[in-house]
């Protein structure tokens, strides 16, 4: 028996040396300035793509602010040629009291310029190339919504072009 305690000696020395031998090397920390340099770069990736992110939900918004707008200007439109249908005379701000608070611009909240009293079926080529109403103020690119005196159609205009296009009367 003793020889098997010998060999069981012999086997765990040849173990520890193999363990010594064949073991793996230690990995060196990793240099501070290259995992800040990481970082760095990581956190810039992040704010380039947060800031794509915003102007892409922006132009989303202005979409949706400029459908709304015009949305509300075809519902003037409507209510104007009803109203003028309907009456025989051109509606005046007095008739549409109960609404003028919610026809308002979806991209600035103020509400529209409406020319009151004109009768859209007097008008020459049914009103398409005049102004009926329209936002107060134009965007930060200078363009606002309009709608044309024919009740129906609505632009989304420069400011040159809009100073350029006559008025209902």
């Amino acid at each position: 028996m003793r020889w098997l305690r010998d060999a069981g000696w012999v086997v765990a020395l040849g173990v520890v040396i193999a363990v010594l031998v064949l073991r793996p090397e230690r990995k060196k920390p990793p240099d501070p300035s290259v995992s800040q340099a990481a970082i760095e770069k990581m956190r810039a990736e992040f704010e380039e793509s947060r800031v794509r992110r915003e102007e892409e939900l922006e132009r989303d918004l202005s979409k949706i602010r400029t459908e709304g707008t015009q949305s509300q200007l075809r519902l003037v439109g409507k209510a104007y040629r009803r109203h003028l249908a309907a009456k025989k005379v051109p509606p005046q701000e007095e008739d549409f009291q109960n609404v003028l608070d919610i026809w308002l611009s979806h991209r600035d909240g103020e509400p529209f310029v409406i020319l009151w009293g004109v009768d859209l079926t007097r008008l020459p080529e049914g009103g398409a190339g005049l102004l009926l109403a329209w936002e107060q103020t134009a965007d930060k690119d200078g363009a606002r919504c309009v709608l044309m005196a024919d009740g129906t159609t609505t632009k989304v205009i420069s400011d040159d072009e809009f100073n350029k296009l006559p008025r209902a009367k």
